[in-house]
């Protein structure tokens, strides 16, 4: 009896009304051969979709329709491999969710090797572990706070370990979520990458949700910064800011990822495809950018991002 697990899929949502685009699938027990099946509305009749199984990483990337998407609703999804009896060789089913309609619509997904890369860094079993520069706090990469309970499915999330190291004697080791949706709802999508603050106050990471602010709706990997309010004065809210934004506060229009911070919280650094980011004219695919978010600032301090010149060939 052949057998395979989804741990997660990347992404976990689209916007209805938008072109076709690829997920990729991440699980264990696939083969060559091995085909994602689609059903929508949930319960439906599955139907086979166009899939390709990556020797490499084992993992399968899926096309998805257009017609697919075309309205708003949840779908599953699951794998069947190569064999003669249905029923023993399904995977378990994840859910997939296609959105309210939004303008623009997200770029295509593309199944290049740095756009894989980029998701299987957000999607793999890494714990990816950023310590603050008080050994305190450690932040984290896990589907659950208990990474002994990474078994089950889910979607990698970003948590903030306080370790109490050098902490008053009295003080209890926990585990919070730093990649919240909104309203305290579990993220739509991967989140990783994470960085922390000196004081452990601040955590940034990269995530393909779009949940953890409102009106995301570029469907690629973005830049946040988590203030969990630790050690903040009575009254602070945690909050989620999005930094990988350009001057106007415009939505990315490319990914971004592998942020990190400044010790006092105040500058994020990044990496993106994003052409929108910073008004300099320049056509460069990739680039490094520097988003100072104002905190600790005046009130005279304006958010904004620049890019960091980094290469030795100049923008044009």
């Amino acid at each position: 009896m052949q057998s395979s697990s989804i741990t997660n899929i990347s992404p976990a949502a689209r916007a209805a009304g938008c072109p076709g685009f690829s997920i990729l699938v991440n699980g264990s027990g696939f083969v060559a051969g091995a085909t994602v099946q689609w059903a929508k509305p949930v319960g439906s009749v599955p139907s086979n979709r166009t899939t390709t199984f990556d020797t490499t990483t084992g993992n399968l990337t899926v096309m998805i329709n257009t017609a697919d998407i075309a309205t708003p609703g949840n779908a599953t999804i699951d794998v069947t491999l190569p064999g003669t009896t249905q029923g023993n060789n399904l995977s378990n089913l994840v859910q997939f969710t296609v959105t309210a309609p939004t303008t623009p619509c997200p770029a295509a997904t593309t199944t290049s090797t740095t756009a894989n890369a980029r998701t299987a860094a957000l999607s793999s079993n890494s714990l990816s572990p950023a310590i603050s520069a008080s050994r305190r706090y450690v932040a984290f990469v896990s589907v659950s706070a208990d990474p002994a309970t990474n078994a089950s499915t889910g979607i990698n999330k970003v948590f903030l370990r306080d370790t109490c190291a050098s902490a008053p004697t009295d003080c209890m080791p926990q585990t919070i979520l730093v990649s919240a949706g909104m309203g305290g709802a579990d993220p739509n999508g991967e989140s990783g990458e994470p960085a922390v603050s000196a004081d452990g106050r601040l955590v940034t990471f990269a995530s393909e949700a779009s949940n953890l602010v409102g009106d995301d709706t570029n469907g690629v990997a973005d830049i946040f910064v988590r203030d969990t309010c630790i050690g903040a004065p009575a009254g602070c809210t945690p909050a989620t800011l999005r930094v990988s934004l350009g001057s106007s506060d415009g939505e990315a229009n490319g990914a971004s990822d592998s942020p990190s911070i400044s010790s006092d919280g105040r500058f994020v650094a990044f990496g993106s495809t994003a052409r929108n980011l910073v008004a300099d004219g320049s056509s460069a695919p990739t680039g490094a950018f520097l988003r100072d978010t104002c905190f600790g600032a005046g009130q005279d301090c304006k958010p904004s991002t620049t890019r960091i010149p980094i290469s030795s060939t100049p923008a044009r």
